[in-house]
C-alpha cells in the first residue's frame, strides 16, 4: 500500500491582500486613527478595528489570528486593496507542500464550494463534512519586513515579516467530523490535527476532541499522531485541547507566537543562550511525549528520541524556507536547491546550543533572501515537510524529485 497521510480538520478559502503603503496610509487617514489606540487585543467589529489592529501587529512585528465579528469586513477590505484567492487552512497548504514534493495525502474538510473544487490539483483526495456548499473567507494580510505608515505624529516600521489572519468561519467553528475519519485513520502512516483554535463554543470544542480521539483510535500502531497548534479565538480554550491531546499526540508543533502565549513572555528565539531554559519551560507547559517549535530561524523537538525526528525538520524548515522565497511558485527542484544550500548563522548558532542537550535536536533554517517574501502559510508549509518526510522518508523525497 502507498504510504499516505491524512490531513485535517479543515481547509479554508483564502483572501490575500496585497499590502499597499499608500492604500493603508488613505484608509489611517479616512478612520482618523491615532497611534495611542493601537492594540492587538481589540475585538474586531468593523473595517477600522481590523486596520487598527493589522498595524499594531506591524508596530510588533507579529503575527496572529484573529476573529472578525462581521463576516462582511473580508469582503470590505478586499475591495480596498489588490488579492487574489487562495486555498489556504493548515492541512491545505500542508498538504499542497507535499503534492508539490510527489508524496500523497488525503485531506479532511469541513467546508467545500466550486473556489475549492477548482484550486485543489488533482492528486490530493479528500473527504468533507459539509452537508452543502459554502463559501466564507478568511482575510490574510501579509506585510514584509521594512514596511512603513504614517500614523499620526508616528512612522511605523515592521521589523520583520508576518502576517494577520481575519476570519469568520461557521463550518470550522461547527468543526464536524466526516465519518470516513475512522476509516481513512486505519490505513495511515501520518495524521494531522489541527483548526481546533477557531471554535467558539466550550461544548462544541470538547464534543470535537473526544469524536476525533474516536476516529484516531483506529490508527495503526506505528503511525504518528501529529497536532499543529494555532493562535485560539477565545482565551483558554487552548488549555481545553492541550489537556485533551497531550498524552495523546506524538508530536506536538507550535511557532514562536503560539509558544510565546504558554510562556508568557516572548520566545528569545535569537538568543542562543537562553533558548534551552526557554524551550524546556515550554516542554514543562506542554508536556508531550514530542514537542516541537519552529521559527524563522530553526526548528527544534525536544522529548523522546529526539534524533528520530532529525530529518523530518530538516524538510520542514527547507519547504517553509522555499516558500518564504518563492510562494506559490515553489517546485520540487526549488526545494532540492534550498535543501543544499546555506543556512541562517542564528540557527546555526541556536542549533549548536540546543545540539549539547540529550534530549533536544535542532536544525537551522535556510538562509533565503528575497526582495517580496511571502509569510503566508510557512508554518504550513513546514508542517508538510515534516508529513513528507516522516511519511516516506528524505532520502526517498529526495530521490523521487530528482529522478522525475
Amino acid at each position: 500500500m502507498t504510504p499516505r497521510s491524512v490531513l485535517g480538520l479543515g481547509g479554508t478559502v483564502d483572501f490575500e491582500l496585497t499590502l499597499d503603503e499608500h492604500v493603508l496610509g488613505e484608509l489611517v487617514r479616512e478612520y482618523d486613527i491615532v497611534a495611542g489606540e493601537l492594540s492587538r487585543s481589540r475585538a474586531v467589529e468593523s473595517a477600522r478595528d481590523a486596520i487598527v489592529v493589522l498595524l499594531a501587529h506591524i508596530d510588533e512585528a507579529v503575527g496572529s489570528e484573529r476573529f472578525l465579528a462581521d463576516p462582511a469586513v473580508a469582503h470590505e477590505l478586499a475591495a480596498k486593496f489588490e488579492h487574489r484567492v487562495t486555498l489556504g487552512g493548515t492541512c491545505t497548504r500542508a498538504a499542497l507542500a507535499m503534492h508539490v514534493l510527489g508524496v500523497p495525502s488525503t485531506l479532511h474538510l469541513v467546508s467545500i464550494d466550486d473556489t475549492v473544487r477548482r484550486l485543489l490539483p488533482p492528486g490530493i483526495e479528500w473527504v468533507c463534512s459539509a452537508q452543502s456548499d459554502s463559501l466564507d473567507p478568511h482575510l490574510i494580510i501579509q506585510f514584509a519586513k521594512g514596511f512603513t505608515v504614517e500614523v499620526g505624529d508616528r512612522t511605523i516600521t515592521a521589523r520583520r515579516a508576518d502576517r494577520v489572519i481575519f476570519a469568520n468561519d461557521p463550518p470550522h467553528r461547527e468543526l464536524r467530523i466526516a465519518d470516513e475519519l475512522g476509516e481513512l485513520s486505519a490505513e495511515a502512516d501520518v495524521i494531522v490535527l489541527s483548526s481546533f483554535n477557531v471554535i467558539q463554543d466550550e461544548h462544541v470544542l470538547r464534543d470535537r476532541l473526544a469524536t476525533v480521539l474516536r476516529h484516531v483510535q483506529r490508527r495503526p500502531a506505528d503511525s504518528i499522531l501529529f497536532f499543529e497548534d494555532a493562535a485560539y479565538h477565545r482565551a483558554g480554550f487552548s488549555r481545553v485541547v492541550r489537556d485533551a491531546l497531550v498524552e495523546r499526540v506524538d508530536v506536538w508543533s507550535m511557532n514562536e507566537s503560539e509558544a510565546a502565549e504558554y510562556l508568557g513572555y516572548p520566545l528569545p528565539v535569537d538568543e542562543p543562550s537562553e533558548v534551552a531554559d526557554a524551550l524546556r519551560s515550554l516542554h514543562a507547559a506542554v508536556p508531550a511525549r514530542t514537542l516541537v517549535l519552529h521559527t524563522a530561524g530553526w526548528a527544534a523537538a525536544i522529548g523522546r528520541e529526539p534524533s528520530r525526528w532529525r530529518d523530518a525538520l530538516v524538510l520542514g524548515t527547507s519547504v517553509a524556507g522555499c516558500r518564504f522565497g518563492r510562494g506559490d511558485s515553489m517546485t520540487a527542484a526549488d526545494v532540492v536547491e534550498v535543501l543544499d544550500g546555506p543556512r541562517q548563522k542564528v540557527g546555526l548558532d541556536v542549533a549548536a546550543a540546543l545540539n549539547t542537550q540529550h534530549d533536544v535536536v535542532c536544525v537551522a533554517a535556510p538562509a533565503i533572501t528575497t526582495p517580496s517574501p511571502t509569510t503566508i502559510g510557512l508554518g504550513d508549509a513546514f508542517v508538510g515537510g515534516m508529513v513528507a518526510a516522516l511519511s516516506v522518508g528524505l532520502p526517498a523525497v529526495r530521490s523521487q524529485i530528482e529522478t522525475r
